[in-house]
Parts: C-alpha cells; structure tokens; sequence
C-alpha cells in the first residue's frame, strides 16, 4: 500500500511541474462544518490532466 502511495504521489508531482509537457494546475479544497455532533473538517489536493485525476483527501 506505501508503494502505491509514493508513486501516486511521484507521478503527481511530476505532472504538476511540467516535466511531461505542460505544467498543470494543482486543485484543492477545504471545508469546515458545525453540526449537532460538534465541528468537523475535510480537505483535498490534487492535479487532473486530460481524462486523468489522482486526488488525496480526507473528510
């Protein structure tokens, strides 16, 4: 499972910085609610290119 992780993560990196063509964009999000349960949080990060997305998230 860690390998998987750390060449998901290589692979986004390098997408991100350009290094297969042109530099994309990277995403990210946050949210921060209040509900009867008390407070909670989510966030993701990511980079998409063409009809490929990899996405790290947590929420």
């Amino acid at each position: 499972m860690l390998r998987v992780v750390i060449f998901l993560s290589g692979f986004g990196v390098l997408a991100a910085c350009g290094v297969d063509g042109e530099p994309v964009t990277p995403t990210m999000g946050a949210t921060i609610g209040v509900g009867s349960g008390g407070t909670y949080g989510a966030g993701h990060v990511g980079v998409s290119k063409g009809p490929f997305s990899v996405i790290f998230g947590s929420g």
